[in-house]
């Protein structure tokens, strides 16, 4: 009994040392209240601690149950977070050039945008129409350029997101193969594994936002964990933009994600997986129609048909039921046509599009809203693939950039079908796969491969965005009545788009944020 206690509590001290490290390690911030307990139980579990001794009234006992309580407070306050103070008080800016973006040629010069206490748009105006006498803190923007915050509509802020979209990608990193992979996909699942999640998931949220990302949508995350965050960031305990949650992906077995998927086989389980997510309070469905290149095994594989029209069909219909909008991965011409016909409303990545296809985006019956819309994540492949990862010794890599290489063009070519078509595009980098604060450049690959103006890929990445993914009543244009997400930059970003790297301010539900630089 003795010896099983002192083991036990061995063990203990270990995993909690062990995970508050690595819990640390990925989080936003260090709560020092939770440094401060760590500090003081590693005082008391000493070496006289280690030798426990019964009954478990006596001191040595005593200091070791004090070393796991204050452990164990430290390891769940850092779990917890630091809660952030934002209080919102009214605010004008005011000078300022605003760029609206009702249309893409929207401009106030010389304008005031107002924010209530309430974080929603009480008035935009020329300055010389608003006054802002009563309001709590009045900003001169004189100089400034105002817009709508931006709208990343494919988000995974449970991965790192350390490659930067101009850097060429090489997917050696995602061939975790045999026992390895079937440790780390356990470990997802455990307490731990979930807790290191989200300390990673709030360090990229607050990234996000103060690059002038003020609204995310997740489209894969173990365990609905993008639920939690959400909730987290609307209570004020976490730093971040709007989340829009589609919780875990469905796939296929063994399909393109089933890693941290709600898997099914069959029109039956693909309802259940639904109404699954719809319990969890999810904002969206996300499917994985298709491969896709990640977890690619061979040449081809992304892209490759995986779910049935009757599974895809079940999901859709499922989800409209309950007012979900669905969104599909599909990274070949055959994949997002039957994925169109089912009636998904929108579709991520994508390929050559067909006649057929772009006529069901532009009206699509079965879709939610009558229409479909595109996010062809151009950042993820923008910047090609590394020449020497083609000599890999690793078949899983080979084959993993060898789709890589096939699909990119296939981006390319979507995204100018869908231009050319009048198909809503709309803006989603895939970041995790790339920097989460590097959403912008995904306008800079709108301009380059679609020949449109900077101002269009401004409109793109905020109405047309919001308008996407079915927030446009919210969120995308500087109206009255919506909610007070805008950026304040430098230089007009009509003339160029990198001063979206280093905006002056970034303002989240009438909250302001110092930006990163």
């Amino acid at each position: 009994m003795k010896s099983a206690l002192q083991w036990g509590y061995r063990l203990a001290v270990l995993v909690l040392c062990c995970s508050f490290t690595l819990h640390a390690y990925v989080a936003v911030r260090l709560a020092p209240l939770a440094i401060i307990l760590f500090v003081l139980g590693l005082g008391f579990v000493g070496i006289r601690a280690f030798s426990i001794e019964l009954p478990l009234l006596r001191w040595r006992s005593a200091q070791a149950l004090i070393a796991l309580v204050l452990l164990a407070s430290a390891h769940e306050l850092l779990g917890a977070g630091d809660r952030i103070e934002t209080e919102r008080t009214s605010v004008a800016f005011v000078g300022a050039t605003i760029l609206t973006e009702e249309t893409a040629e929207s401009e106030i010069p010389n304008g005031t945008i107002l924010i209530d206490a309430d974080g929603k748009i009480a008035a935009v105006g020329p300055s010389s129409e608003i006054d802002v006498s009563s309001v709590s803190r009045t900003i001169d923007a004189s100089g400034k350029f105002i817009l709508p915050g931006l709208i990343n509509a494919h988000d995974h802020l449970m991965m790192f997101g350390e490659r930067h979209p101009d850097e060429p990608a090489d997917f050696s990193g995602y061939a975790v193969e045999g026992g390895a992979a079937s440790i780390g996909e356990r470990l997802l699942h455990t307490y731990v594994g979930r807790l290191l999640i989200l300390s990673l998931m709030g360090r990229n949220a607050e990234r996000e936002l103060r690059s002038g990302v003020t609204t995310a949508r997740q489209l894969a995350t173990v365990g609905f964990l993008d639920v939690v965050l959400r909730d987290r960031i609307g209570r004020g305990d976490r730093i971040g933009p709007r989340i829009l949650a589609a919780g875990q992906p469905i796939s296929i077995t063994g399909g393109h994600g089933h890693q941290i998927a709600t898997v099914i086989d069959g029109p039956i389980a693909a309802r259940r997986a639904v109404r699954i997510a719809a319990r969890e309070r999810v904002d969206a469905i996300k499917i994985t129609s298709t491969g896709g290149v990640a977890d690619s095994l061979r040449v081809g594989e992304a892209g490759e048909l995986q779910m049935t029209p009757d599974e895809i069909e079940a999901v859709v219909e499922e989800a409209h039921r309950k007012g979900l909008l669905v969104t599909a991965h599909a990274e070949s011409t055959e994949g997002v046509l039957e994925a169109l016909r089912a009636g998904v409303d929108n579709i991520e990545h994508g390929a050559p599009l067909t006649p057929e296809a772009v006529q069901l985006f532009l009206k699509n019956p079965r879709s939610l809203r009558g229409f479909s819309s595109f996010h062809p994540t151009l950042s993820v492949l923008a910047g090609g693939m590394v020449p020497e990862a083609a000599d890999s010794q690793s078949s899983a890599v080979a084959a993993m950039n060898a789709n890589a290489e096939i699909i990119r063009d296939g981006l390319i070519q979507g995204y100018r079908d869908a231009l050319s078509g009048g198909v809503l595009v709309g803006v989603g980098t895939d970041s995790g796969v790339v920097r989460h604060d590097a959403v912008w450049k995904e306008m800079e690959y709108f301009v380059r491969w679609g020949d449109v103006s900077r101002a269009k890929a401004i409109h793109m990445a905020t109405h047309d965005t919001a308008m996407s993914i079915g927030i446009q009543n919210d969120v995308g244009t500087l109206e009255v009545g919506k909610s007070g997400d805008l950026l304040v930059l430098s230089a007009d970003p009509r003339e160029d788009l990198s001063v979206f790297d280093a905006p002056e301010f970034v303002v989240a539900q009438g909250v302001i944020f110092p930006a990163s630089h």
